[in-house]
């Protein structure tokens, strides 16, 4: 489950909170916070695709998947 928001305090769509609930057969690492300023939630998007072996090469304007993060499958 992604639940976030898309509003920050600015209209610049940065330290938007996102929060990610799943299982770890989904390839989610249970209990940690994760932060990385300028990071694309398309990114985070396509991370989410891989960690479910749904195998495409981008999603929007990604530039990759989310390395050392909360993702222990992608």
């Amino acid at each position: 489950m992604l639940y976030g928001s898309g509003a920050s305090t600015t209209h610049n769509p940065l330290n938007l909170p996102t929060l990610i609930a799943g299982g770890g057969n989904m390839g989610l690492k249970h209990g940690s916070h994760w932060r990385k300023p300028n990071t694309r939630m398309s990114d985070l998007y396509l991370s989410i695709l891989r960690s479910m072996k749904i195998e495409t090469a981008n999603f929007a304007d990604s530039s990759g998947v989310l390395s050392d993060s909360i993702f222990s499958k992608v």
